[in-house]
């Protein structure tokens, strides 16, 4: 039987032993522990969504950044004087990103949050959280089993509240290409039922009367399909929308713009406004609006086309008391590109026809929405205005400016007062090209001045990089590290942050005594090196030649020797890093031919007496034990060890699992016993001195001598 048989069989019967101890243990709670930051690295806190409750309250609904679960879920409710009525901080377990989906108020003005927890590679778990209006947390629902993480996107999906108050909640279960859509109810105690899944896709979609409306584009050997939608649970109609070439083509050209709309008007008509570039009258492509109108049974009741004389930057739409729907759009005529466009308001008929047009000229807005009290703008001169549904004026207040970039997220009236809710995005250092402070921001304005400001700045992020630490005489422990004052631009010739080296004073029980700035080439840890100290206190230390085919040897600093190892004829054998010096002060190099064959162990002695033994396989990793056997890990997951005279006294065959990772694992020997740091795990296993397994536990750091050490008490 050949040594890979042999090997192949041995994994076999070991695999049911190791699958069974795959599980990851929880980390090891540290006795002490002391944290350091500046949180000087990146301060990312930027609001995505933002609803004013029947009591005039605004609920704002963010990210921020802070060390240990750096990306939270931010949700803040202020008053209408911009006072915090409460605040909370949502994170959960995986890895450290979590991000709001959507937000919705209902009639009873509690709050659900809708929540993105990724876990690391395609996996993600969305999150339902409730909330009282008071700010108290009801429950949260998580997903039973972890979707693609693709799937989860802002605003990506349509929830609704049904008439008996109940979420309907939707969302995707596969990947992109496997539109395979799940569909629930969830109570307001927070209970799921009517759970049933629908293959999609599903764009644009609403509801009406307790239904889900939408289009679904879907594609067959190369032909595109557009479909009505009108569903809900063991009820689905999908009916064929009937249009001509050009506006298909329309409306692909829109479907998936986030700044399309849809809605429903009191009679159930499914109303589509796409936003999209269209073929213009000079022909070229222009910036243009469409609209299409189906019966709840899927009929065309108009489709209005892109106008191909005028560029229309699309902002709002809404429906009138008169189920008359209002487009609110910036204008121009494509002869008239070389000045701004101007502010419209368009009113059309139920049925499509266009019933009245205004334009103000001069006027260019770069916000607009429809609320209940009309028409709240933002133009680009830096006024904030509400118009009534006719396009009368009625208050305008100018915005006072910004010192840096403000990134309008919304408007909201509030009593008839107007309040800008954004984000401030800076620079977080000087000469920086990447903006990395960014922060909540809200105002309140009246008569052209800031009656009430609300800032919010989190915690923030902490760097430091290449960390080394030891152990003083006296106790005291010495950690050096780089402490970065801002990201860096991982793009080619991007900015770097500022940074300096210092050196942290701890004492024994580990409590913060100084801080010093140390120069860039300052090393407070030291590889050792091949060294031996013998008993006269003379000093052995052996060097691999720089073409790694010859050991010289070195007794207090002078040379000894220079001896050539034994390769056969083979040119290309060349020495590892995988070597070690002996508890006798004899040196013990692995070598192989390109890192992967032809593997032997080779001893050294001080009197450069040379031995070796061929191991066929490529040794990786090399640790001498307290008894001086040599412990050895095997490219192939074996263990071997061997006694000093290269004898083998053990082999145990394992799973790559135990071992596999980006870096090679870290060996740390003590008392006859190896730990293996699984760096990308951050395991650490247990092997006695004959190499079998004999526990694993969890750490949240890393065993190398550079950054760990035992102490008195192992």
């Amino acid at each position: 039987m050949s040594s890979f048989e042999l090997r192949i069989i041995l994994i076999m019967i070991l695999s049911p032993f190791i699958s069974q101890t795959q599980e990851i243990p929880e980390p090891l709670i540290p006795s002490q522990r002391v944290t350091y930051g500046n949180h000087q690295h990146t301060s990312r806190d930027a609001i995505y969504f933002s609803e004013k409750d029947s009591q005039g309250n605004l609920i704002i609904l963010g990210t921020t950044e802070r060390d240990y679960s750096f990306t939270d879920v931010k949700i803040i409710s202020l008053n209408k004087n911009l006072q915090e009525n409460w605040t909370h901080r949502l994170s959960w377990e995986g890895t450290s990103y979590d991000y709001p989906l959507d937000m919705l108020i209902d009639k009873d003005d509690y709050i659900w949050i809708i929540s993105k927890n990724y876990l690391g590679g395609s996996a993600a778990n969305f999150i339902i959280t409730r909330y009282t209006p008071t700010g108290e947390q009801l429950w949260e629902y998580i997903s039973p089993e972890p979707v693609d993480a693709s799937t989860l996107n802002m605003r990506q999906y349509h929830h609704f509240f049904d008439d008996n108050g109940f979420l309907n909640f939707s969302y995707n279960t596969n990947g992109q290409y496997h539109p395979e859509h799940s569909f629930f109810r969830i109570s307001s105690q927070g209970f799921v039922q009517d759970h049933y899944k629908l293959t999609g896709p599903f764009s644009k979609m609403t509801n009406f009367q307790n239904f889900y409306q939408g289009l679904s584009l879907e594609y067959d050997e190369g032909v595109e399909t557009l479909f009505y939608l009108k569903f809900k649970k063991d009820i689905v109609q999908r009916v064929f929308v009937e249009l001509t070439e050009e506006q298909n083509a329309q409306v692909r050209n829109s479907l998936f713009e986030e700044t399309s709309m849809n809605f429903v008007d009191e009679n159930g008509n499914y109303i589509f406004i796409g936003d999209g570039r269209f073929h213009a009258s000079n022909g070229l492509t222009h910036n243009g609006i469409i609209m299409m109108s189906l019966t709840t049974e899927g009929n065309v009741n108009f489709f209005n086309e892109d106008d191909p004389n005028k560029d229309k930057y699309f902002l709002d739409a809404a429906l009138d008391e008169n189920n008359e729907i209002l487009v609110l759009n910036n204008i121009q005529g494509i002869s008239e590109r070389d000045n701004e466009p101007e502010l419209s308001l368009e009113r059309y008929s139920e049925s499509g026809e266009l019933l009245s047009s205004k334009i103000i000229p001069g006027l260019t807005a770069n916000f607009g929405r429809f609320t209940k009290n009309g028409i709240i703008i933002r133009t680009t001169t830096g006024k904030i205005q509400l118009y009534d549904k006719e396009l009368q004026l009625l208050s305008s207040t100018s915005e006072p400016p910004y010192q840096t970039y403000f990134h309008l997220s919304n408007l909201h009236l509030i009593e008839g007062i107007p309040f800008t809710v954004g984000t401030y995005i800076s620079k977080k250092y000087e000469n920086s090209d990447y903006n990395s402070e960014q922060n909540f921001h809200v105002r309140k304005l009246e008569n052209d001045v800031i009656s009430a400001e609300y800032h919010f700045n989190g915690e923030g992020t902490s760097n430091y990089y290449n960390y080394e630490m030891i152990k003083e005489a006296t106790g005291d422990i010495l950690v050096s590290c780089r402490e970065f004052y801002g990201p860096n631009n991982m793009r080619p010739f991007g900015s770097r942050a500022p940074y300096t080296k210092k050196v942290f004073r701890f004492n024994s029980q580990l409590e913060y005594v100084d801080e010093e700035v140390v120069d860039e080439d300052f090393d407070l840890w030291k590889d050792p090196g091949y060294i031996f100290l013998n008993d006269n206190g003379d000093k052995y230390r052996y060097e691999v030649d720089d073409e790694r085919k010859a050991i010289k040897f070195f007794l207090n600093d002078e040379l000894q020797w220079t001896r050539a190892l034994n390769f056969g004829n083979d040119s290309n054998m060349e020495v590892n890093y995988a070597n070690a010096v002996d508890k006798e002060g004899n040196f013990i190099i692995t070598s192989s031919l390109y890192n992967e064959h032809h593997g032997k162990i080779h001893k050294i002695t001080p009197q450069n007496e040379y031995t070796l033994i061929n191991t066929g396989d490529h040794i990786s990793k090399i640790v001498i034990l307290s008894n001086n056997w040599i412990f050895t890990f095997f490219e192939d997951y074996s263990i071997r060890v061997y006694n000093p005279e290269l004898e083998l006294i053990n082999m145990e065959q394992y799973d790559q699992n135990y071992f596999y990772g980006e870096n090679y694992p870290s060996l740390i020997e003590k008392n006859n016993k190896v730990l293996l740091n699984v760096r990308h795990k951050y395991l650490v296993m247990v092997f006695d001195q004959y190499g079998k397994y004999k526990d694993r536990f969890a750490l949240e750091g890393l065993i190398h001598p550079s950054v760990a050490f035992f102490d008195e008490n192992d």
